[in-house]
């Protein structure tokens, strides 16, 4: 199988200033930490723009023992609301509650609903299933103190990008398992789905196009340190939960390494009778959300927040 390679016009330069500094080439030779830095010093320097909201409220959720910080969005003083849980990516090792704050306010404000932001533990310091478990205590604790902090936990989603989109859907999965509510939607956006790297898009699109194979076995191998990747909480194409699934909204970009385990995901929802709405976006790499542009990241954003407010209607 072979996918088109044309980038967008908007995405063309970017992408070989990108190619020119070499993007994902030996910045895995630095300090964790700095790596760390690096990256989300340019996550918080986007292009997106800073989305009002009713307010912002900082919370710990504490859970077995823990204290996982979470961030509350909410898109108007009337309550309760609507809410959904929003995982953010980085390979399980980058990013944080501000390197995807207008990426949060953006939903909230958009579709109306409260976003709850998870910063969940980050490798190599923690490894899996630290940042797993955290997203699901954090799941669990605001769904029984939902009422306090003015939201209605009998309507929530799960929602993320990238890895985060694995951790959002890895948590449904385990609510399943746990016999805990369930979520009635969920949101993955160009979601990371399985940990190997044997697909066409990983052969087609593994260098040049931001996110490289280099970098993704950097980050998998940082959070998995040796872990069995056909654990059915890592490789969600085996989970016996996949036709059990709320109904989804999966998008994907057409330049991205991750693409063809995606859109496997799509399928095998449709083929268990789970109702999907997908999007694709040709011409654009994975991370594009974060640049702002119109026919780019604010459209893609668009139709994410409409479908996460049509799935909590």
């Amino acid at each position: 199988m072979t996918y088109p390679t044309e980038a967008h016009p908007l995405a063309q330069a970017f992408l070989e200033k990108a190619r020119a500094a070499q993007e994902g080439g030996n910045e895995q030779m630095l300090e964790p930490a700095r790596f760390r830095d690096l990256l989300d010093a340019r996550a918080l320097n986007n292009g997106l723009p800073v989305t009002p909201v009713a307010s912002v409220v900082d919370v710990i959720a504490r859970w077995d023992g823990r204290e996982i910080p979470v961030r509350v969005y909410y898109p108007d003083i009337s309550q309760p609301v609507a809410f959904s849980l929003y995982f953010h990516g980085g390979g399980f090792m980058v990013g944080n509650l501000e390197t995807h704050d207008k990426i949060c306010r953006f939903l909230a404000s958009r579709a109306k609903v409260a976003i709850v932001a998870v910063d969940f533990r980050l490798s190599p310091e923690h490894v899996f299933p630290a940042a797993h478990d955290d997203c699901l205590a954090a799941c669990l604790w605001i769904l029984r103190h939902a009422e306090q902090h003015g939201l209605d936990a009998r309507r929530f989603a799960l929602a993320g990008e990238s890895s985060g989109g694995h951790l959002a859907l890895s948590t449904a999965y385990r609510l399943i398992e746990g016999n805990h509510p369930l979520p009635r939607t969920q949101l993955l956006l160009y979601p990371l789905v399985e940990m190997s790297t044997d697909s066409p898009a990983y052969r087609q699109f593994g260098s040049g196009y931001l996110l490289t194979e280099q970098r993704m076995r950097f980050y998998l191998d940082s959070y998995l340190a040796g872990a069995d990747i056909t654990d059915e909480r890592l490789s969600l194409l085996r989970s016996p939960f996949l036709g059990r699934s709320s109904p989804t909204y999966v998008m994907t970009a057409g330049l991205d390494p991750t693409l063809s385990h995606a859109q496997m995901l799509v399928e095998r929802l449709r083929q268990d009778g789970v109702a999907v709405t997908y999007d694709h976006f040709q011409g654009w790499p994975h991370g594009f959300l974060f640049w702002g542009h119109e026919a780019g990241a604010i459209k893609a954003l668009e139709k994410a927040s409409d479908a996460l407010a049509a799935g909590l209607a």
